[in-house]
């Protein structure tokens, strides 16, 4: 659920091998998204809006204090945002503080949080529901969902 009402875009999660090794093949690949943001390309993106990649594009002027984005399915709303932000900030520090217990150099800590938030963003952009997004379920484990089950909460969408 995003505040507002962005412009939904999807295409898959494959390689442009037609830009990549020259080939004829068709479809709308990963770098779809970028090709119709940045260079305008109306047929980068799936009109069917189905994809195994997503985003929610905002033309707006932001405001000094941000959006506000939840990505998890069935969500009450934006209502409880910021008690949610303040407890997954509190979940975040104290998985932190036991991972990192044993490394001294704060820019070392810094630099670990850092790497595993850009790859939690991406996690959370697939928790997305939709016919070909949204979490993983396997024989093994089938009733999986994201994070422990937990929604999803960001603060923008990437």
């Amino acid at each position: 659920m995003c505040e507002g009402d962005p412009e939904l875009l999807f295409c898959e999660n494959e390689t442009n091998s037609r830009r990549l090794y020259g080939t004829n093949a068709v479809g709308f690949f990963k770098d779809g998204i970028s090709d119709y943001v940045v260079g305008g390309d109306l047929a980068a993106v799936n009109p069917d809006r189905l994809g195994t990649k997503a985003a929610a594009l905002y033309r707006l002027t932001l405001p000094a204090e941000g959006l506000r984005r939840r990505l998890a399915p069935g969500t009450p709303g934006l209502a409880d945002f910021d008690a949610a932000m303040r407890q997954r900030r509190t979940e975040a520090n104290e998985f932190y503080d036991a991972l990192q217990r044993d490394i001294a150099d704060p820019d070392t800590k810094l630099v670990q949080r850092q790497a595993a938030r850009r790859h939690a963003v991406v996690e959370a952009a697939l928790l997305l529901r939709h016919p070909r997004v949204g979490t993983r379920r396997s024989a093994a484990n089938p009733n999986r969902r994201g994070r422990e089950g937990r929604d999803a909460t960001a603060t923008g969408c990437t």
